[in-house]
Formats: structure tokens, C-alpha cells, sequence
């Protein structure tokens, strides 16, 4: 009898572990250095260069979502490719120059979190804009979470107060006296074995100087405001 009992906890931890192995994942190329494409964008013919690079995994769920995510944010890679005006310079006359790439940044407890990360340069600008979005997925139920699954109702006032509170060095080392009156919880969030990070755009706490904020929430600090399964997940 207690052999079989080990066999079964022995199988149980294998199937957990095997459940939280990092992504076997590998860069691949979606367009060559500034690739110069020209697609209806909004109802508007745009011709932009484009160096893309995306990440291909071992499951194809997660490869789903990468896809999906990239569509939304580049729509021009899916769009049907017009043929390039002419004339047509293409050292002065190009509309938008975008770098794009995707990346694994972590792997907890079999919560896989990526990394869409982006630069945009407007022809004329006087600078670029740089974003990240982040998508959070659970390689057991292979489906990407929000932070609305994580939390329990009603618990977003709580978070942000959580995050102003425990932050407050963040402002400091800027010499900010205090956060923006208008300051709303980012639901751009990652999850690694520290805790939960919320990640914040340009010009969405202070100046272009600030980049990309990213504020951090421990897992002892943000822990009681999760829902139970996640709670003994985490």
C-alpha cells in the first residue's frame, strides 16, 4: 500500500513539474531590417519600414495567442500588401519606422508572461515612442489571464492604493512629490517569482523622460487581493 501511495505522489509531482517547464522557444524573423510595406491602415495607404521578429514555441496554443496579439497590434503584417507609389523614395518618403519583437520574460509556476515590446518613429518626429505590452498565460488551462482573473471582486481601488503605497521610492528617486491626481491602475501587468508588476506607457505618469514605468507589487503585499486558486497557486 505505501508503495503505490509513493507511485502516485511521485506521478503527481512529475505531471506539476512538467506542467511548469519553461517554453522551449526560438526567435524567428517576421520581416527583414526595415522591410518597407505598404498596407491600408485606417482607411489611409501607409508605406512603412518595418523590422519585426517573433517567438515561436513548443505549443501551439501560446503560438495562437502571439499571432493574435500581433495582428492586433500590427495589423499591416496580416493586411494584403499594395504596391509601392511612384515615385517613391525610399530614404524620405517612408510614413512610420517600426521595430518590433516578442520575448519570454518569465515562467512561474507555469504562468508563462511575454513580452511584445516596440518602437514607433513617425517620419518628422522629433522623437520615437516606445511600448510594451505584456501577455500573461497559463500553460495548464492555455489561456492568457488578465488581471481582472486574477483578483478578487472589487479590489482595484485597493491595488492602486497598494501600489502608491508601496512605491513611494520610485517618486523619491525622481524628485515627484506625488503621484498624478489622475493616476488609474495599469491592467498592463506581468508575473514572475517576485510578485506582480504593472507596467505603465509613455506619458501615463509623468513626462517622456520617465520611458515605460513599471511599478511592483510583492506577492506578500498583493496576495491577500487574489482570488483563492491563485493564492495557493502562488
Amino acid at each position: 500500500m505505501k508503495r503505490m501511495v509513493f507511485i502516485a505522489v511521485v506521478a503527481w509531482a512529475a505531471s506539476m513539474a512538467s506542467a511548469q517547464v519553461s517554453t522551449t522557444s526560438k526567435t524567428t524573423p517576421l520581416t527583414q531590417a526595415e522591410e518597407l510595406i505598404c498596407a491600408l491602415e485606417e482607411g489611409v495607404v501607409q508605406c512603412s519600414k518595418y523590422t519585426v521578429s517573433s517567438l515561436h514555441t513548443q505549443w501551439q496554443w501560446l503560438n495562437t495567442l502571439i499571432t493574435q496579439q500581433l495582428q492586433q497590434t500590427l495589423p499591416a503584417l496580416s493586411a494584403q500588401r499594395l504596391p509601392v507609389p511612384t515615385p517613391f523614395d525610399r530614404e524620405r518618403d517612408w510614413d512610420m519606422d517600426r521595430q518590433y519583437s516578442v520575448s519570454e520574460k518569465s515562467d512561474y509556476h507555469g504562468v508563462v508572461t511575454l513580452a511584445f515590446e516596440g518602437w514607433d518613429y513617425g517620419n518628422g518626429a522629433a522623437h520615437g515612442n516606445p511600448y510594451v505590452d505584456y501577455v500573461v498565460a497559463d500553460t495548464r488551462s492555455h489561456t492568457a489571464i488578465t488581471l481582472d482573473d486574477l483578483l478578487l471582486p472589487r479590489q482595484q481601488a485597493r491595488v492602486l492604493a497598494g501600489l502608491q503605497q508601496h512605491n513611494q521610492p520610485w517618486l523619491d528617486e525622481r524628485d515627484m512629490d506625488a503621484w498624478p491626481a489622475d493616476m488609474k491602475l495599469s491592467h498592463n501587468i506581468s508575473v514572475d517569482s517576485k510578485g506582480v508588476a504593472f507596467h505603465y506607457g509613455v506619458y501615463e505618469l509623468g513626462p517622456y523622460i520617465l520611458g515605460l514605468p513599471t511599478l511592483q507589487l510583492t506577492w506578500s503585499q498583493i496576495k491577500p487581493m487574489l482570488k483563492p486558486q491563485w493564492r495557493q497557486r502562488f
